[in-house]
Formats: structure tokens, C-alpha cells, sequence
């Protein structure tokens, strides 16, 4: 967009860019660290990698759920996940990329495993 001043003169351009993500994408990238990404983006060139996988179930984690709006449930599930990657970031090896994926986004919460398959390894 061509952009003038008060008398017509040309002053500059406007260009206004949007990024192609959705939404819910683009709130994920800008709750995450810069170092985390760059440790996603790391690994994804397919090789022999050392890897585990942690598990954690919240206890009471249907009842706490039904109490909070969906938004502060995630919100807290979110952070839970937060703090554990950085324990493991801590505890493991500099060359070891550490990130810690939500299981909840991959279940139905209730406790028994959602027919959905799970993402790839």
C-alpha cells in the first residue's frame, strides 16, 4: 500500500504480512522458548537418535477438569509440561535435544487411551 503525506507526496510503502498458521499454532510458538524450537527443528532430519519417553499421569486429573474451564485446565497441563522439559533439559546431555510433548493433547483425558493414533516417533 503506497503511503503519502498530508500534501500527496510519496512518503513509503505499507506492507502487512500474516502469517500462514492457525491460530492455535501460532499461540504454542509464542508460549515456547526460542532454545525449544530450535531443538524441535534439530531433529527434524530423520536419524538414530538416543530418546526416552516420559510418562506422567496427573492423579485426579477427570475430576480436576470437570472443575476448571477448558482453557485453565490446558493452561495448567501446559505449564506442568513446562517444568518437567526443564528438569530434563537439565539432566541430560548438552548434545541431547530434550523436549517434552503433552500426552493429554494425544488422549481423551478420561483415563483410557483415545482411539486416535498416536503421533509418529
Amino acid at each position: 500500500m503506497r503511503i503519502n503525506d498530508d500534501a500527496g507526496e510519496f512518503i513509503g510503502v505499507l506492507c502487512l504480512a500474516t502469517p500462514d498458521a492457525p491460530d492455535s499454532l501460532l499461540a504454542r510458538l509464542a508460549r515456547g522458548d526460542r532454545a525449544m524450537h530450535e531443538r524441535m527443528d534439530a531433529v527434524m532430519i530423520p536419524a538414530r537418535r538416543p530418546a526416552s519417553i516420559p510418562f506422567a499421569d496427573l492423579e485426579a486429573s477427570s475430576e480436576l477438569s470437570s472443575r476448571l474451564s477448558s482453557r485453565s485446565y490446558l493452561d495448567l497441563i501446559g505449564r506442568l509440561t513446562d517444568l518437567i522439559s526443564q528438569v530434563i533439559k537439565a539432566r541430560s546431555p548438552a548434545s541431547t535435544p530434550a523436549t517434552v510433548h503433552p500426552r493429554s493433547s494425544w488422549s481423551n483425558n478420561s483415563g483410557t487411551p483415545s482411539r486416535r493414533r498416536h503421533p509418529p516417533e
